[in-house]
């Protein structure tokens, strides 16, 4: 949530652009940049708390994309990306660069792969699982657009299986 959605005030692109910056914020620390113990200490660091640095939690994190991710979650709009395609034009030049924070590992001899587990739909709505599914099948697309890692179909069929069954180990495995 948005400072000026905390506080009631219009929201805006803007406000989406700050909640993806949460996201991204989590995917690259494993944390959440602004937590409390109760909605009301969320919403007091929402509104003036300051998030550590991610690559104080990630240090392998390149800079560059600690930069997009603290502009996107910045408490003032106007600081912020003012639309989409300002933060899709900074993340393709961050991918082409090839400096992305993943962590690439390969066996001797093999091709480096990244592993994409599915989302999960967290909601009370059960006709809302096509977002954790499209989420799931963006992510393994985008980084399968990463120059030299390798990319398993595997998983994409896994994802749209039962939910909450575990995934069958990949042949070879």
């Amino acid at each position: 949530m948005s400072p000026e959605q905390a506080l009631g005030q219009p929201v805006d692109a803007r406000s989406d652009l700050f909640s993806l910056g949460v996201v991204l914020y989590e995917m690259a620390t494993g944390t959440l940049p602004f937590a409390g113990a109760t909605a009301a200490a969320v919403f007091d660091a929402i509104l003036h708390g300051a998030p550590d640095p991610p690559r104080r939690r990630n240090g392998g994190l390149p800079v560059d994309l600690e930069r997009v991710i603290l502009k996107s979650i910045d408490k003032e709009r106007s600081r912020r990306y003012q639309e989409p395609g300002e933060l899709l034009a900074d993340l393709r030049r961050l991918r082409e660069t090839g400096r992305t924070g993943a962590e690439v590992h390969a066996e001797p001899g093999g091709q480096p792969s990244i592993v994409v587990l599915p989302f999960e739909n967290l909601s009370p709505d059960p006709d809302n699982a096509f977002f954790a599914d499209g989420l799931t099948e963006e992510l393994i697309a985008d980084l399968s657009n990463i120059r030299g890692c390798g990319s398993s179909h595997g998983p994409r069929r896994c994802t749209t299986r039962g939910r909450g069954s575990r995934c069958p180990p990949s042949p070879g495995s």
